[in-house]
């Protein structure tokens, strides 16, 4: 296990020294969105009217997209905002470097949720009233790998967010938790439009 640890360090000082890449941090910020979207409004996606398969998902890409990029840059500037109180490094880049490296995982949430979609979608739209309970086994699996999913990348933003500003594992949870807290009431805002 230390092995592994120090092995995901080290991939993260990597990614730290790295250029930033915009369309790379981008993709990830949309990987996210579409996580964050999925988790805060899944009973409803269903019901964008979307007639086609293939519509509803661009609608939910689209629309992780547009979430994730504006969530994770306004929350990045708030980490850098207020890690100055913790005198933290606070290249703006390398947070979003690492906020981008810790949604890596989010690759096969992503797939998760729109395999997941996609099964719901066609029970949804289909005469079958009976969902067989291989299907409801399959969904609840699904949504199982998606949270495990998502606890290892909040474990990579941590990590990430510590390497960036230099800060202890303290620091770096509360000066993540205070960012998330101040950006909770734009983020409110920004669902009920969707």
């Amino acid at each position: 296990m230390a092995i592994s640890i120090n092995n995901q360090s080290s991939k993260i000082e990597s990614v730290l020294r790295e250029d930033i890449k915009w369309g790379q941090i981008i993709y990830y910020f949309m990987l996210h969105g579409i996580f964050i979207l999925y988790t805060a409004k899944r009973d409803n996606i269903l019901q964008l009217n979307a007639e086609h398969l293939f519509s509803l998902i661009v609608t939910v890409v689209i629309v992780g997209l547009f979430i994730g990029v504006i969530s994770n840059l306004i929350v990045g500037l708030l980490v850098a905002l207020i890690g100055k109180a913790f005198k933290a490094n606070n290249s703006i880049k390398n947070i979003y470097k690492a906020l981008a490296y810790a949604y890596r995982p989010f690759i096969l949430t992503a797939l998760l949720i729109l395999t997941h979609i996609t099964i719901a979608f066609y029970f949804e739209s289909s005469f079958i009233q009976d969902v067989p309970a291989l299907i409801v086994i399959v969904m609840v699996i699904i949504r199982l790998a998606i949270g495990l999913l998502a606890l290892w990348s909040l474990v990579l933003l941590i990590k990430g967010l510590m390497a960036a500003q230099g800060l202890s594992i303290g620091q770096t949870i509360i000066n993540y938790l205070i960012a998330a807290v101040g950006y909770t009431p734009l983020y409110y805002l920004l669902m009920m439009k969707i």
